[in-house]
């Protein structure tokens, strides 16, 4: 299967001691490894920050209004169809008690989700005989100790 990619930028807006700053960030996806999306966020005064996370989170931060995720990225959405909220939470070393709040508007997400639907639906990422293969290897990648 060859690869596609979809790139959809947007605006967010970061959540700093009750002040929102707002500045731009790029979503992508890449066909090539379904499960998962990225996001590059370009912040005023910085250089680029990518977080990629998986395309289950992005959906789920849609429509859970409950907070969903077990690592560093929790999300939900704080007012259905408005505004998708997500809680960045690191625990690494490097960036230990590092705490980020992002809200980001609903048609936004849900038109790149749209597109990335359209081009691999959910359905068909379980039927591709290599999916499982390659998540594991991305696990693996990351370093995951659980594997």
């Amino acid at each position: 299967m060859e690869a596609n990619k979809i790139k959809f930028p947007t605006r967010v807006s970061h959540l700093v001691s009750e002040i929102a700053v707002e500045y731009s960030v790029v979503f992508e996806y890449d066909s090539g490894n379904p499960f998962e999306v990225s996001a590059t966020f370009h912040p005023p005064g910085q250089g680029p920050v990518t977080w990629v996370f998986g395309r289950e989170l992005l959906t789920r931060a849609c429509y859970e209004v409950e907070p969903y995720g077990d690592g560093d990225i929790r999300v939900h959405s704080c007012d259905p169809g408005r505004i998708v909220h997500m809680e960045i939470e690191w625990t690494s070393v490097s960036v230990v008690g590092f705490h980020a709040t992002l809200h980001f508007h609903y048609d936004d997400v849900a038109a790149f989700l749209k597109q990335v639907n359209e081009l691999v639906p959910p359905a068909e990422m379980a039927l591709r005989p290599d999916a499982i293969d390659e998540l594991i290897m991305a696990i693996n990648d990351w370093g995951d100790p659980r594997l």
